[in-house]
């Protein structure tokens, strides 16, 4: 049957997306560069191309970010996120905004997989790029956090399930921060939203999300558990410390209730952690850069990455 309610919020953003680029600044008038479709595995795959967000004419190397866009594991893209990958790359990163293989057709670990790939390639080919590949953020919102979160949580193993996990782990150190946001945090479980006060409706598309990425036919793999960051972070799941990571909700978000989750596992395990938490806000209501909540979470989050590295933006 077909998924129509999915493919009506899909199509709506899409064009949402596409329609508010038509009225946005050209990127070199914001003094930005964006090279695109840039392939970082040898698939051929519109699935495996990057685009690269940083400021014009860079005679040095900078900071740079791995961006993982959300929409479910199922919908959406790198070109639909282009105003994200925007604000960071003006406040003078260099931005990789990644595509990935989206479920239902590719399930489990596809889209981390791939995330992987992402990062394996940038820590091997950022510096062709003017980026500094010693000081790499992760970042990603709703699905992208999870997957952000998961890669982090891998490169924070000695020995993971994943043939990639080991090269990622003596990297570990690359990554000097990472920004989750408003994310989906746990798949396994979905139902556990609907006993927190979300509507049937709300939750039923919850679980449409994590079902399309994580079958319960799934859930007996070995290495399922990287699909809940979440929980293995609240078991402590990981050899080795976590960099700091900033991560924030809106208060009206129906999975607001993972966000909280993650603050409070860091701060109990002593990790380094700054989460916020925005009235008024539903979910990914930062990337309507122009509303005020936003611009307050945008301030914030580059306040964060300022504490950490230093950025020369125009």
């Amino acid at each position: 049957m077909a998924d129509w309610g999915g493919n009506l919020i899909r199509f709506t953003l899409e064009q949402g997306s596409k329609l508010l680029h038509s009225f946005a600044k050209p990127a070199n008038r914001l003094g930005l560069e964006i090279l695109s479709n840039i392939s970082y595995t040898e698939s051929g795959m519109h699935e495996h191309f990057l685009d690269i967000y940083r400021p014009a004419n860079l005679l040095d190397k900078a900071p740079c970010m791995l961006y993982i866009h959300g929409g479910g594991f199922k919908n959406l893209s790198k070109d639909t996120h282009w105003m994200i990958n925007r604000k960071f790359a003006a406040a003078g990163l260099v931005v990789f905004s990644i595509n990935y293989r989206l479920a239902p057709d590719n399930q489990f670990p596809a889209a981390l997989e791939d995330a992987a790939m992402a990062l394996t390639w940038l820590l091997k080919n950022g510096k062709y790029y003017h980026a500094d590949t010693s000081k790499i953020f992760l970042a990603g919102e709703s699905a992208g956090a999870n997957l952000a979160l998961s890669l982090l949580v891998a490169m924070a193993n000695k020995k993971g399930p994943f043939t990639w996990s080991n090269e990622l782990y003596k990297n570990r150190k690359s990554v000097i921060g990472a920004l989750p946001a408003c994310g989906i945090l746990q798949v396994s479980n979905p139902g556990r939203f609907i006993t927190e006060g979300v509507s049937e409706f709300v939750s039923n598309r919850i679980k449409s999300i994590c079902h399309s990425y994580l079958p319960e036919a799934l859930y007996s793999r070995p290495d399922s558990s990287y699909a809940d960051p979440l929980v293995m972070i609240e078991k402590k799941n990981f050899d080795k410390d976590l960099p700091p990571i900033f991560t924030f909700a809106g208060k009206n978000d129906p999975i607001l209730s993972d966000t909280i989750r993650l603050k409070e596992a860091l701060e109990n395990h002593g990790q380094p952690c700054e989460a916020m938490f925005y009235e008024d806000a539903g979910h990914a209501f930062h990337a309507l850069t122009w509303l005020e909540q936003s611009r307050h979470c945008w301030n914030q989050q580059l306040e964060f990455i300022h504490n950490l590295v230093e950025l020369h933006a125009d």
